[in-house]
């Protein structure tokens, strides 16, 4: 593989999930948490000098400082916090989380009317599921949280999608990415020369 920088990389728990949809002809979805760092508990004391925006008359900024109550963008234990407010949001809406991968959760089997699957990486969910599973993983994340939901994508953050439902086969590439880098480095009127290997 050949990872676009700054793209995730699709983990192994993602690559079984398309895996299962492509086998059981389920919808794929990309789903993104917008602002996810936000919706983190803190189970520790936090502290941080005010915002100079946020002072007032008899608080001022040099005498008071602010308790954080949810984690933020730049806070060590952001990521773990808000991991842990996902996870409880999905187990409290009836998933089931992977013995084998702890980002990973299930509801139902692949082959009942309901079924949703989804496997996390930070703030980007990969779903799989029927209509009904996918609705139903939609309601239960937006109970809690800000989504954008991209259902059967194209690209899966920056790796290209080419399914062909019918015959059950999918194929995931990068050629927009060669194609921006040869751009980047004035290769694109090179002469492209294959390289066999053994």
């Amino acid at each position: 593989w050949i990872l676009k920088r700054n793209a995730l990389p699709l983990f192994a728990g993602s690559l079984t999930l398309i895996a299962l949809a492509v086998e059981h002809d389920l919808d794929i979805a990309a789903i993104d948490i917008k602002t996810f760092f936000l919706y983190g508990n803190l189970p520790d004391d936090v502290y941080m000098e005010q915002p100079p925006e946020w002072e007032e008359a008899g608080f001022p900024a040099a005498d008071y400082v602010c308790k954080l109550r949810k984690s933020m963008y730049g806070l060590p234990q952001a990521p773990h916090c808000a991991q842990g407010t996902l996870s409880e949001t999905l187990l409290q809406g009836s998933y089931s989380q992977s013995i084998a991968d702890d980002c990973v959760y299930s509801r139902g089997t692949p082959r009942s009317a309901n079924y949703a699957a989804t496997g996390s990486h930070v703030d980007d969910l990969l779903s799989i599921g029927t209509t009904a599973g996918l609705n139903h993983l939609q309601s239960t994340l937006e109970s809690k949280f800000e989504l954008a939901v991209d259902v059967n994508p194209s690209s899966i953050t920056g790796v290209q999608i080419v399914r062909d439902r019918a015959n059950k086969w999918l194929k995931l590439h990068q050629a927009a990415y060669i194609d921006e880098m040869l751009v980047e480095f004035n290769m694109t009127e090179c002469n492209p020369v294959d390289t066999p290997m053994d």
